[in-house]
């Protein structure tokens, strides 16, 4: 089982609660992410970084009804164990393009 001195600070109640439901942790899962975009054109900069990080594209809905929001979702097949390591480079991604890392989850 992973290290929990490697989980993202961000992580930790969502790893608790994969732990809590039976989850390995170190089995490989679809793992949804989520971005919130400003406007289109920080969701087409997303999406091309999307291949580079091994993401691809789920699916982008209006955020809360606001015009000019969007939620971006990209999925990924990996760990949990490897993505809490990446949490935060994806918050640094998000934010490189104005847009907002809101986390992850995956169905167990």
């Amino acid at each position: 089982m992973t290290d929990r001195s490697d989980w993202h600070p961000s992580d930790v109640q969502l790893m608790e609660s994969l732990i809590s439901l039976g989850c390995n942790l170190d089995e490989v899962l679809e793992i949804e992410h989520y971005f919130i975009a400003p406007d289109k054109n920080s969701v087409a900069l997303l999406l091309q970084a999307f291949p580079k990080i091994g993401h691809e594209l789920k699916h982008i809905s209006e955020y809360d009804g606001e015009a000019g929001n969007y939620l971006v979702c990209s999925v990924e097949m990996r760990s949990p164990a490897e993505v809490t390591k990446r949490t935060g480079n994806l918050g640094q991604l998000a934010t490189l393009y104005k847009a907002i890392y809101d986390g992850w989850g995956t169905s167990v």
